[in-house]
């Protein structure tokens, strides 16, 4: 039976490939180190101003324990990590994760390159692209062998470079067209992919409907950000909790503060301070794995009065698909005051918000 890919690059890459140059400013193709230590790749675009990677699951690692990845791109290498979703049935071999950091400004391309054309999808010949771990990307002709409904498969020609070990997740292209995802091997000379059909109808409907039909894998908080949260207290919520045991009061400690979104929400902070501080960045988390819907956009806005007696615009954010919307570092504005409007939410109600917290710079 074939096998899934060890989950180690082998040495058996030959110097050839490097001979190909990729368009590496724009190149989607990443390494990916799980938490065990184990190694594969996957493709990342931008959707809605989120970075996602496409990846085979059993590259993610132990579903119980292994939700965190860490991503190389081609160089000029770029580093970051993401937090594994695994929201499809059991049985198919694939997987999202929602990418941060250093990662994400050379995260440009889109869900729309899944829909590759007839003629790619027909080609006889292609090309698996991998990213080796010194930022250089190796190109190894394929020739379509055998292509079935859901899958096909390919074999290196005589003479190139051997598939090698450790290839899960690269990606197959006819020019800059990806027509497959490489999931399992039956030897070093052949490999199982994934039609690209398949994997960008599982993608995009998740991406239409998630919180709505599907919940994504319980992940781990993100890693403290490098300053001190901004001290807030919460004056008001427009909406009631559904419950007492579920109050707004929750996003600033412990617990969660679930409400039935039957319009938009509206909460007001105060940042408790003598002065105006700059306000940088603001972090909101939901929960994905408690059976809620959870906010889809969120506009922020700060008043530079403790009253809140005038509003500006800090922006309109829309909250990732693992529960997460983080603004990252934005110019510091002098505010007193923060308030949230959730637009719009993912899923069904009620809808829980997990935590808010600001941070200055």
């Amino acid at each position: 039976m074939p096998q899934p890919f060890p989950n180690h690059l082998g040495l058996a890459l030959s110097l050839a490939g490097f001979l190909f140059c990729a368009n590496l400013v724009s190149a989607q193709s990443v390494r990916i180190e799980n938490q065990s230590g184990e190694f594969g790749f996957g493709w990342m675009f931008d959707h809605r101003g989120t970075c996602y990677v496409v990846l085979p699951e059993h590259v993610a690692g132990d579903p119980e324990t292994d939700f965190l990845l860490t991503l190389r791109t081609a160089a000029p290498v770029a580093n970051g990590s993401a937090t594994v979703i695994r929201p499809f049935w059991e049985g198919i071999d694939l997987a999202l994760a929602v990418a941060r950091g250093g990662i994400v400004p050379r995260c440009v391309e889109t869900i729309d390159r899944l829909r590759a054309p007839a003629t790619a999808r027909r080609a006889t010949r292609a090309q698996l692209e991998r990213v080796l771990d010194t930022g250089e990307i190796d190109r190894t002709p394929i020739t379509i062998q055998d292509r079935e409904y859901l899958r096909f498969f390919a074999g290196v020609d005589t003479g190139e470079t051997d598939i090698a070990q450790g290839t899960s997740g690269a990606f197959a292209f006819v020019g800059d067209a990806p027509i497959g995802m490489a999931i399992r091997s039956d030897d070093d000379s052949r490999a199982e992919f994934m039609r690209i059909e398949e994997i960008a109808m599982n993608v995009e409907r998740y991406l239409s409907e998630h919180g709505t039909v599907f919940q994504t894998s319980p992940a781990p908080a993100l890693p403290a950000p490098g300053t001190d949260g901004l001290p807030l207290l919460l004056d008001t919520s427009s909406l009631p909790p559904v419950n007492p045991a579920f109050p707004a009061e929750a996003v600033l400690g412990q617990g969660l503060f679930v409400f039935e979104a039957s319009r938009p929400l509206e909460l007001t902070f105060r940042i408790v301070a003598e002065a105006s501080v700059g306000l940088s960045r603001l972090l909101v988390t939901a929960p994905t794995d408690a059976g809620y819907g959870f906010p889809r956009d969120i506009k922020v806005e700060f008043s530079p009065f403790a009253d809140g007696s005038r509003w500006f615009g800090f922006g309109t954010f829309q909250m990732a698909a693992d529960g997460v919307l983080d603004t990252g570092a934005i110019q510091p504005r002098n505010a007193r005051a923060i308030r949230l409007t959730v637009l719009n939410v993912w899923g069904e109600n009620p809808v829980a918000i997990g935590a808010v917290a600001a941070f200055g710079g």
